[in-house]
This record gives C-alpha cells, structure tokens and sequence, in this order.
C-alpha cells in the first residue's frame, strides 16, 4: 500500500515538473532576453507569495490530523468547510499583497530592461488574481491528504496538466498571444481540478490521518523562491549548463524523492517507541533538512561562470 501511495505521488510529482519544463521552455520562444528574465523575476517575486500555499497546507495537516487522530470525525467535518472558505479568503488577502509587491520590481530588479520589468509586472499581476483558486485548490488537496487520499490528486493533476500542456501547445504554435496571456489562459486548468476536488471530497474519502511534514514545506517554498535565480544571477551560470541543469534537475529530484519516500516509508512502518512511529524520525530530519538547504547555497570556489 505504501509503494503504491508512493507510485501516485511520483507521477503526480514528474507530470507537474515535465508540464513547469515545457511550459517555461514555450513561454521563453515568444522572444528574446526580456521575455526569459522578465518572466524569471516575475516568478521570483510570485513564490514568496505562493509561500502562503505551503501554509495552508501546512495548518490543515495540523488540524486535521489531529481530530482524525483522536476520531473526531464530526469535527472534521465542520474544519473542512471552515478551512475552505478561510483558504479562498486567506487567498484574496495575498491577492492584494501581490499588488502591492509589485512596486517591488523596479528596486529589485532594476538592472532589468523597462520591457522586462514590464513581464515581470503584469506577471505577477496575472499570478496574484489567481491566488483565491489556488488558496481555494490548496485547501482541497490538503484536506485529501490529511486524510491519506493520495487518488484525488493523482485524477485533478491529471486532468489539469493535459489541459495545461494542450493549452500551451495550441497558444504557443498557432496564437501570436504573449508569454503572460498564455500564462492566464492555460492556469485557466486549474478550475476543472478544483471541480473534481470538490465533488472528490463529498464522497469524504479523506478522513484518514496523515499530517504534512512542516519542514520541507518550509524548504520548498524558499528553493521554489530563490534557487534558480541564485544559480542563473549569483553563480552565473552559461546559457547551456544553465539550462541543461535548470531542466534536469527538477525530474531528477522528483525521482529521489519518491524512492526515498518509500524507503522511510518502510522505516516508519517498522518503528515502534513510546513517541510512535513518525515523530522520532521527524525529530531527526529537522537538522538534516536545515544542513541541506544551507549546503544547496554553499557552493565550492571556482570560475567566475559555471
């Protein structure tokens, strides 16, 4: 059963990194310099707000697994509806801060060409009128894991990465669109997912217990932020190795992900104290995943470009 679990999110995990490789490779055909680093700060400054996602799901692990945990299912019932409206308005709250982050972008980026600040601004525009949704999906699929129902994010990313790639295809090779319309049309996907998810969770699949790992939501967040920009605009990598790595790495890292998480699945299987089975375990992946972010920005001497 753990193998299986772990199979589903593993294509959940390398569909959602092969449609975000395709999808930026299409979006830097639409034209030069500006539109890639335009396109990149836009995205840069979208991810400290997407940290609110991680948050989301983070509490509602919280929460929800622990009134599944001591069986209060009732209970459970009445968070569900609370922790989505509360996501959708949390979500309408960020929408504003990402307004107001756009004045960001002439100070921190302003070694960027005026049209590349120019992508960066209506970008982050177009991200942050999504962030309702995304607050909204977020909540749903948290509410489905918590409950160890791994099934219903395997269906909705499905469905929407298909649409999402199809849409890119179509937009990119017969649309003279730019790359932040076809960015707004194709997120456009993400609303049969959320339809999926809802009539998903009325079957009430997910009462089970499972809480999220806060620590490497933590971590996400800040790579998904800050990672690829220091490796393009601090260690200055060339345009091939760049991208060559740029594009592999995200599908390799998927993949060790998922074979670790079946190996400490068995772990945690198998372990038996007095504090349960997970929670030493977390105990001691806190340091190590606090040791491994720091190691990822700590890079050995060499050339001035890599």
């Amino acid at each position: 059963r753990v193998l299986f679990r772990s199979l589903m999110i593993l294509y959940s995990e390398l569909f959602w990194a092969l449609s975000e490789t395709v999808s930026n490779a299409l979006y830097n055909t639409r034209g030069g310099a500006d539109v890639v680093s335009g396109m990149a700060a836009g995205f840069a400054v979208a991810n400290l707000i997407f940290i609110s996602m991680g948050g989301i799901m983070t509490s509602t692990g919280v929460v929800m697994g622990t009134e599944l945990g001591a069986g209060n299912l009732n209970e459970c019932k009445k968070y569900k509806a609370w922790i989505l409206s509360g996501s959708t308005v949390f979500g309408a709250c960020f929408t504003l801060l990402g307004f107001l982050a756009t004045l960001l972008i002439p100070v921190v980026f302003g070694n960027l060409s005026s049209q590349a600040r120019r992508y960066a601004f209506y970008l982050l525009i177009t991200a942050s009128v999504y962030l309702p949704l995304w607050g909204f999906l977020n909540a749903q699929y948290a509410i489905s894991r918590a409950g160890g129902d791994t099934k219903m994010g395997v269906v909705c990313d499905t469905v929407g990465n298909v649409l999402f790639l199809l849409g890119m295809f179509l937009l990119t090779f017969f649309t003279g669109l730019g790359p932040v319309v076809m960015y707004a049309i194709v997120k456009l996907s993400d609303i049969p997912k959320s339809v999926i998810a809802h009539f998903w969770l009325k079957k009430e699949k997910w009462l089970g217990y499972l809480i999220g790992p806060a620590g490497a939501l933590l971590l996400n967040a800040v790579l998904a932020t800050y990672l690829n920009v220091y490796y393009t605009d601090v260690l200055n990598l060339t345009p091939l190795w760049g991208g060559v790595f740029l594009t592999v790495f995200p599908i390799v890292s998927k993949i060790i992900d998922a074979v670790t998480n079946v190996i400490m699945g068995q772990i945690i299987d198998r372990t038996r104290t007095k504090e349960g089975k997970a929670r030493p375990w977390l105990l001691l992946s806190a340091p190590l995943v606090t040791i491994s972010g720091i190691l990822l920005f700590t890079v050995p001497e060499s050339n001035d470009t890599v």
